[in-house]
């Protein structure tokens, strides 16, 4: 979790220069309910920072670093109950 759907913190992380793969987290979600067709929320503006390297429910290659990264559940917070499941629905 970066926290609070913390946009300028996850922008930050998205322009360091090296290879990252990044999961937003419970707390990365926590006041959006469902994704707004009016005007982005902060999940979506966070989503937009990290591009590809967002790997919820995804796989991140590194060639040249001989690496992959597999990415779990989006905005878990754990359990076996979903949390905003609208959100991994969009």
């Amino acid at each position: 979790d970066f926290g609070n759907e913390n946009v300028e913190l996850v922008r930050s992380v998205s322009e360091l220069k090296f290879p990252k793969a990044v999961i937003l987290g419970n707390h990365d979600c926590w006041t959006t309910q469902q994704f707004s067709q009016k005007k982005k929320d902060r999940v979506q503006l966070q989503l937009e920072c990290l591009g590809e390297e967002h790997v919820g429910y995804r796989r991140l290659d590194y060639p040249n670093l001989k690496l992959s990264v597999v990415g779990g559940r989006p905005f878990s917070h754990g359990g076996n109950k979903l949390f905003r499941e609208k959100l991994l629905s969009a």
